[in-house]
């Protein structure tokens, strides 16, 4: 308990709170083996609890000491230009690493692997995938930092409150396709071969073989097969097609000739305008790693689906392991008592200290006890307004619709078209209800969260960081 209390995070102050979000924590766990690499290399995250509680994973952290420690990163490896070239170089040489071994090690050469192979696919797998995540971990971090700058430079200039977060958004849009992106344009390429079956089913199964990982999570993998794809492109009809595709090709030219006239209207200098570049590639580079981390769950997957095979552990028990506890069981053939397992799935907690660059891991009703200050919020319940950041204004002036609140991505089918969208704060497996969503609202986030670049991708109304918009229950939203 010491261990844990010591910790350098007061509840009482204004805390960055990720989650609660649906998630199983062996998809996450090389995180937290990459942090102290991390810190060795660069300035360390701040300290941070994150458990786990009813498949569900939360991350807090003080926002000040983030937003802080982020800017000294984005001053050190990010607007320095030796530095950001050698750190992306790096990082594009390791994802030709990562998908050159995924895609060699298959499933059907992982289903037909013995113990030792096995083991040593996992080891070479690790170590990978961590090197993946100490540089990965970079642009997360650094994005906090390059907004926070931002934000002071361009509070110079502007006062009114609606338009600086109309320019805060334009300029900190990213300048390159998302992965959403990449596969709605590589399938609205392939509607036109719609009368011509052959080329049109050669065409879908290369897409899917593409990206097939698409709706993957943090809780869960699913393989999507071609008629899924063949469905999405069906739902868009012939005449709709090229004025999408138009769309969104051209987004990239659109978003770099209106922040080159936000420059000028605002006489923002050469300093700003590398700012926000960087800050925009930043927020795109972490969108990349995004895609590579749902390669990766699928990968992960494979190699459980094997080791519960071996080993005669249930495939859901393997997804409540640490990567240590894997390295054990496959190098010295060490399990995790299935009663930690079942206390796990209760409750569970890794904490993160920045002065001693360490992790530690903690289990039990303990870790209930310690979260209380940081989840026990009191709320107005005669409350009428609310704040948070905007994100995206969207394509309208004025937006009206139902309330559907959503805790989860299980819950997404609840949202009908033209409705509002809150929710704890956003994740990919939110993506097919925020597509269908007039307007989206966050207890969490910020501008370089997942529901402010979905969002901004699908020209709707977003606010973030409201704290308290899912506490509140149903209610009207209404935006002039």
């Amino acid at each position: 308990m010491k261990q844990i209390n010591k910790i350098n995070i007061n509840p009482n102050k204004e805390l960055f709170i990720w989650g609660p979000i649906d998630a199983r924590p062996v998809y996450p766990d090389i995180w937290y083996s990459a942090l102290t690499q991390f810190g060795k290399r660069f300035v360390a995250w701040p300290s941070f609890l994150m458990w786990v509680h009813e498949e569900k994973i939360t991350f807090i952290c003080d926002y000040k000491q983030l937003r802080d420690i982020g800017e000294e990163n984005f001053k050190k490896f990010i607007l320095a230009d030796n530095e950001f070239r050698k750190n992306y170089n790096e990082w594009q040489t390791i994802i030709k690493e990562f998908l050159k071994y995924t895609v060699e090690k298959s499933k059907t050469k992982i289903e037909n692997m013995n113990k030792a192979e096995l083991r040593d696919v996992f080891n070479c797998f690790f170590s990978i995938y961590q090197k993946f995540w100490v540089i990965g971990l970079l642009p997360e971090l650094s994005n906090w930092g390059g907004e926070q700058m931002l934000r002071k430079e361009l509070s110079k200039k502007i006062k009114n409150e609606k338009e600086f977060s109309f320019v805060l958004e334009r300029l900190s849009a990213p300048e390159d396709y998302s992965f959403y992106q990449e596969e709605e344009l590589d399938l609205l390429k392939i509607k036109r071969f719609e009368n011509n079956k052959k080329e049109f089913d050669k065409k879908l199964a290369e897409h899917r073989q593409k990206f097939f990982w698409l709706l993957n999570s943090y809780h869960h993998t699913k393989i999507l097969s071609v008629e899924h794809f063949k469905k999405e492109l069906s739902a868009l009809s012939v005449k709709e097609a090229p004025g999408k595709l138009m769309k969104i090709t051209a987004l990239k030219e659109n978003i770099l000739k209106e922040k080159k006239k936000l420059i000028e209207t605002y006489s923002l200098s050469k300093d700003v305008e590398k700012i926000m570049h960087r800050l925009a590639f930043c927020i795109w580079w972490q969108d990349n790693r995004k895609k590579h981390i749902f390669i990766a769950n699928h990968f992960i997957d494979e190699l459980l689906e094997k080791v519960s095979e071996i080993y005669n552990i249930p495939f859901d028990d393997l997804h409540y392991y640490r990567f240590e506890d894997l390295t054990e069981l496959l190098n010295n053939h060490k399990l995790v008592h299935s009663s930690e397992i079942k206390t796990r799935k209760d409750y569970h907690m890794r904490n993160y200290y920045n002065e001693e660059n360490i992790n530690k891991f903690f289990s039990g009703e303990e870790v209930e006890e310690i979260i209380k200050p940081f989840v026990d919020i009191k709320i107005d319940k005669n409350l009428k307004e609310f704040k948070g950041i905007s994100v995206s204004i969207g394509n309208k002036s004025r937006i009206k619709g139902t309330v559907k609140l959503v805790k989860s991505g299980k819950e997404i089918s609840k949202i009908n078209k033209g409705d509002v969208l809150v929710t704890p704060m956003t994740a990919p497996d939110y993506v097919v209800g925020m597509r269908k969503a007039i307007a989206i609202i966050t207890d969490e986030g910020g501008m370089t969260c997942h529901a402010a670049i979905v969002s901004r991708e699908l020209g709707i109304p977003c606010i973030v960081g409201t704290k308290i918009a899912t506490k509140l229950g149903n209610q009207r939203f209404l935006r002039s």
